[in-house]
């Protein structure tokens, strides 16, 4: 009884193990880029290393021109699919955000904001090729009908 006990337990964490294998390979950060053109460009640079898509995504980040500032919230990014690769999503003057694109594809040197604490990505929700709903918040990921809080159910 006792070894089945062990094996199933270890089944069960190799599955849970392959059900977040998609999911742990989405993730996102601020990023900005100076740009001859455009001039100084913030976005949100997201990272999908899967070997397939990943559907309906929503991005959730606070900006604040520095550390010492205060954090504002901004308007969520919604995608309503996310490809294997890294993309860049610039703000945008008229539709609060651009295009996804390409990161190899950009001629800007785009950087991630690593030392400014209120400029983040607070969270990233989406939909994994099997159908099942994940959020990244804080770095953690879970599975999104086990997370709480605004981002989680959509609010």
């Amino acid at each position: 009884m006792k070894l089945f006990k062990i094996e199933t337990s270890r089944d069960r964490a190799s599955e849970e193990r392959a059900e977040m294998e998609q999911a742990s390979g989405i993730a996102g950060w601020c990023v900005f880029a100076q740009d001859r053109e455009k001039g100084h460009q913030k976005g949100i640079q997201l990272h999908n290393s899967s070997d397939a898509p990943v559907y309906d995504v929503v991005v959730e980040s606070t900006y604040a021109a520095t550390a010492k500032g205060e954090a504002q919230p901004l308007q969520p990014i919604r995608l309503s699919v996310l490809p294997p690769g890294d993309y860049v999503v610039f703000e945008h003057p008229e539709y609060h955000c651009a295009y996804a694109e390409e990161r190899a594809a950009l001629p800007a040197s785009v950087r991630p904001v690593s030392k400014n604490p209120k400029w983040v990505v607070g969270s990233v929700a989406f939909t994994d090729a099997h159908g099942v709903k994940w959020i990244r918040r804080g770095g953690a990921l879970r599975r999104l009908d086990q997370a709480t809080g605004p981002a989680a159910s959509g609010a």
